[in-house]
């Protein structure tokens, strides 16, 4: 490919290269300057687009530097650096983009520069000191709102490097990050850490929290945090935990009970199962609407005056089973009758 480069004048022979030769070869033109070569690549690769905004730029008498700097923004060639071609300056790559409505690479540049709001720093450039006039929020919210919550968050990180934490946690909030990042900012200091889960009030922060609590053996906390995140389950699973004791089952029953979760409320009955307490394992099965595992244990331990309504309640097949289980009991043939009229019904 280089015999194609070293002339003055390109000679376009008939070449039968795939679609990525032809975006190598184009990308060599960036660095060896032949525009010329370029535009043959770009239609070769059918990017159109490319092709049109180069032609134009040479068509317009821009300087070289711009057309070079135009072909590698449609290239995808352009990085975070101080200068994007060697003599156009931060400034005037700005504009460029702009023009090129590659506002998301204008964004990407004052980044890399820390040009975030009014308040940024100047910027240097050689031995000259400039203000840019659109920092990259303003950027980001008028021209580039795909990239806003990445522009926080790339602040965010900015700001964590220099030790500013208020600040930083307040752009992963608006990057909506804070639930991964303000935890590992922060793990250090379990106080301060502390504090901000409850000051926030975040179900799944609050949640994290707790399974942390949870793992380190503090299980009171973990409790206190579960429950204002709403995981009742966790909540009576931590009273189950080791066996209940009196006021512990009190208080999971309590949870159960008032909150009518279901998972808490089916995690109680199959506590209460295995300590071989049926009737409380029949009423918290019932509440979870598990309604099979009621019947089950309805039907095994004789529970004649309960096994009717549940099977009421849960209906299909169930009824039917439940009416069977009537059949063979004396004097219980009157809901049998009841229970095989709502199955036809």
């Amino acid at each position: 490919l280089y015999s194609y480069f070293s002339g003055d004048r390109f000679v376009y022979p008939e070449l039968d290269f795939s679609e990525s030769v032809w975006e190598h070869m184009a990308q060599m033109c960036v660095k060896t300057r032949r525009l010329d070569v370029a535009l043959v690549c770009l239609g070769n690769m059918g990017h159109a687009r490319g092709a049109r905004a180069l032609r134009k730029a040479m068509k317009s008498g821009a300087p070289q530097e711009v057309q070079v700097a135009i072909l590698a923004i449609q290239l995808g060639l352009i990085v975070s650096s101080a200068l994007l071609v060697p003599g156009l300056y931060i400034e005037e790559a700005r504009s460029l983009f702009a023009s090129c409505g590659r506002y998301d690479l204008v964004n990407r540049l004052l980044q890399s520069h820390n040009q975030w709001n009014s308040n940024s720093k100047l910027t240097i450039v050689g031995n000259r000191c400039r203000r840019n006039l659109i920092q990259a929020f303003e950027v980001a919210e008028h021209n580039d709102r795909i990239h806003l919550r990445n522009t926080y968050y790339a602040y965010a990180k900015y700001l964590e490097s220099l030790g500013a934490n208020e600040g930083a946690i307040e752009n992963y909030e608006k990057s909506d990050t804070q639930r991964f990042e303000v935890p590992r900012m922060l793990f250090d200091d379990p106080k301060v850490l502390e504090t901000y889960v409850k000051k926030r009030r975040d179900p799944n922060l609050q949640r994290w929290w707790a399974q942390y609590l949870e793992s380190i053996g503090d299980l009171d906390g973990a409790r206190g945090f579960y429950y204002a995140s709403k995981d009742y389950l966790s909540v009576v699973r931590l009273f189950c935990y080791n066996g209940c004791i009196k006021e512990a089952c009190s208080s999971a029953t309590e949870v159960a009970n008032t909150t009518a979760d279901k998972a808490a409320c089916y995690h109680l009955g199959r506590y209460f199962e295995n300590e071989g307490d049926m009737n409380s394992a029949v009423h918290f099965f019932t509440k979870a609407h598990a309604y099979s595992s009621a019947i089950r244990l309805a039907r095994d331990h004789g529970m004649k005056d309960k096994l009717a309504n549940l099977a009421l309640m849960a209906g299909g097949s169930d009824l039917v089973e439940a009416a069977r289980y009537y059949e063979d009991i004396p004097g219980q043939a009157d809901k049998a009758v009841m229970l095989y009229h709502k199955v036809r019904r």
